[in-house]
């Protein structure tokens, strides 16, 4: 459904070309948040175009190879109305159900191997978090961010704070567990 609601709300906007989906994917960098893989897109297209809700509206030459501009079609602004519906519907995720039902079990595991997973993952947290205030700083230098798009990015940096501050508890608490076990065995 992500892909779906991205390209037609994008083809709303105005015709494009595949290409410059994906671009606009990369620029925003879209894929980390929005479950839209780049090699989604032309798949996606085709089958839009196959169920009358996009159409190519035109053609330009790009070298040697021709390159469509797709359109969305009265059809397909009234599916993107309803994904836009179904979207909004549904409560957002702000637990990370996975990792959650692992830290259940966590005592399976040898202390020293869950710890040393959780300070991996810090670093792509962090990274995360940077690659996320970025794409608000970039969004920000095109044009001013609309009030709604400003709590994305808001509610978007704090989840991400909420994370690195739970992975670097989790590591401190596990720290200090094999200190205490060091200091019980002396051996």
């Amino acid at each position: 459904m992500s892909t779906r609601l991205l390209v037609l709300g994008l083809l709303n906007e105005s015709p494009r070309h595949g290409y410059d989906i994906l671009k606009w994917l990369e620029q925003t960098h879209a894929d980390a948040w929005t479950n839209v893989r780049p090699g989604s897109i032309y798949h996606a297209l085709q089958q839009l175009q196959k169920e009358g809700l996009v159409q190519v509206s035109e053609t330009t030459q790009a070298g040697h190879r021709l390159k469509a501009v797709y359109a969305i079609t009265a059809a397909g602004r009234a599916e993107f109305k309803q994904l836009l519906r179904q979207a909004l519907h549904h409560l957002p995720q702000a637990f990370p159900a996975e990792f959650y039902l692992a830290l259940i079990f966590l005592e399976e595991l040898p202390r020293q191997q869950v710890r040393t997973l959780i300070e991996q993952l810090m670093p792509q947290h962090e990274q995360a978090l940077a690659s996320w205030e970025y794409g608000q700083a970039a969004k920000n230098a095109y044009h001013p961010l609309p009030e709604h798009l400003r709590a994305i990015f808001i509610n978007g940096r704090e989840h991400l704070e909420a994370d690195l501050r739970l992975l670097s508890r989790l590591r401190d608490l596990l720290s200090e567990k094999e200190r205490a076990r060091e200091m019980d065995d002396p051996s």
